[in-house]
């Protein structure tokens, strides 16, 4: 077996040089692949996401519409949603208005009280008002038919006239607390009617 000659070194340096380039090209090539793929899934992430963020502003922009039509409509001077009272006789003047607005609620029940219809709802936090209001046949399938077909709560702006408002002071357990007073809680108890339901994430 004789020592290789100049001609075949040079061209065994050619074929590896050769196999190293390509090697490093299909490299260099799936890294822009790769790159590729990411870039399209963080696109994809961030127009997820700015469409989440645009359903949002179209909801909340809905809210808004709706909630000063229905204040227009209705000369409404008054919505539980901003309202800070401390006692019941603060009420006064809402009680004497003619029309008022409640919107985020939190539906609890719909039954049948000596003939009428009632929705009881929830809203607020700090004060926390619970509702009793009378509803028609058609509001109450109204709620019930969106229910049927969401997951969540309905984002509905009620239009009400408000009969009866009356803090709740009776001895309640609060978290495994020490039996304290709604007193101090400001939760309400109302009673009213319903005049209008605007569903508004829809």
């Amino acid at each position: 077996m004789g020592y290789p000659t100049n001609f075949s070194l040079k061209f065994e340096k050619a074929l590896l040089a050769f196999i190293y380039l390509k090697r490093k090209r299909e490299m260099k090539n799936l890294i822009y692949v790769i790159f590729a793929l990411l870039t399209l899934f963080a696109c994809g992430r961030n127009d997820e996401k700015s469409d989440r963020v645009k359903e949002i502003e179209r909801l909340n922009s809905n809210k808004n519409n709706v909630k000063a039509e229905l204040t227009k409509k209705y000369n409404i001077q008054y919505s539980f949603d901003t309202i800070d009272y401390d006692y019941s006789i603060q009420f006064t003047e809402l009680l004497s208005s003619k029309y008022q607005l409640i919107s985020d609620i939190t539906v609890h029940d719909i039954c049948l009280k000596n003939g009428v219809l009632i929705l009881s709802i929830q809203t607020g936090f700090a004060p926390t008002y619970y509702f009793d209001l009378s509803i028609s046949k058609e509001q109450a399938k109204q709620i019930i038919d969106y229910d049927k077909s969401n997951f969540y709560e309905p984002e509905a702006i009620l239009v009400i006239q408000t009969f009866e408002v009356c803090k709740m002071t009776h001895p309640i357990n609060y978290y495994d607390m020490d039996e304290v007073k709604h007193s101090y809680l400001n939760i309400f108890s109302c009673k009213g009617q319903v005049l209008e339901i605007q569903l508004t994430n829809l």
